[in-house]
């Protein structure tokens, strides 16, 4: 079992290291008429607020479930975590990442932006 955690240790390593070089070529995309992001960052360069949507890849800590007495440590297991901001006219953003303490975050991305009409309105009703 040692053999897998170790294994599996190694490919969380590598899948960050490809995920942040990734970070680090990453070029402006338009992803509505004046909304342009890079990287985790969005510019609104509209009259209209936006949505920026994006997801963390994360990976598990075993460190953090300690086995059951008598059994084996568990491997680390991805998992994914929403994210998103509203970015208003002419503003920058950034999405900000997380995983579960202790865990570690192998990537991130933006996925899309919404106009932000379909927010519900703030405030009380009365």
């Amino acid at each position: 079992m040692s053999d897998l955690l170790v294994k599996a240790s190694k490919l969380a390593v590598g899948v960050m290291a490809v995920s942040l070089s990734a970070f680090g070529a990453a070029r402006a995309q338009e992803f509505a008429p004046g909304v342009n992001c890079e990287g985790l960052s969005c510019t609104n360069d509209s009259d209209e607020p936006y949505v920026a949507s994006g997801v963390t890849y994360c990976l598990t800590n075993p460190a953090n479930t300690p086995p059951m007495p008598g059994q084996q440590p568990t491997a680390p297991t991805p998992y994914t975590n929403a994210m998103s901001v509203v970015v208003n006219p002419h503003s920058t953003m950034t999405l900000t990442p997380i995983c579960r303490g202790g865990d570690s975050m192998t990537g991130a991305a933006i996925t899309g932006v919404a106009p932000g009409s379909a927010l519900p309105p703030s405030g009380s009703g009365g």
